[in-house]
């Protein structure tokens, strides 16, 4: 499942602060109803997904 399908599916937001403020790139507000327990399988997923994103090495520091 790509991030765009996880939002357009949930309904889930990324936070933002203020209205001015721009959307945070690391927290995300999800829906009540992804809490339930009829949708906590559809949570799981993506937090899985997410899991193994994070778990990735990054990239090499570039020497100067």
């Amino acid at each position: 499942m790509s991030s765009a399908d996880f939002w357009l599916m949930s309904r889930a937001r990324p936070l933002q602060y203020e209205p001015s403020s721009p959307p945070s790139k690391q927290y995300v507000l999800v829906p009540d109803a992804l809490l339930n327990d009829s949708e906590r399988e559809r949570l799981g997923v993506w937090l899985a997904h997410a899991i193994r994103y994070v778990s990735q090495p990054g990239k090499p520091k570039r020497k100067r």
